[in-house]
């Protein structure tokens, strides 16, 4: 989740989380534009 990913990226300091996060929201929601 994107709650995840940020506190991950807090606890680590590394924004990959986040990246993979907002990759993973942006495939969704391209998903969900193609049905």
């Amino acid at each position: 989740t994107l709650e995840g990913a940020i506190m991950l990226s807090n606890l680590y300091k590394d924004p990959i989380h986040m990246n993979r996060a907002a990759d993973h929201i942006v495939r969704y929601i391209e998903t969900i534009k193609l049905l």
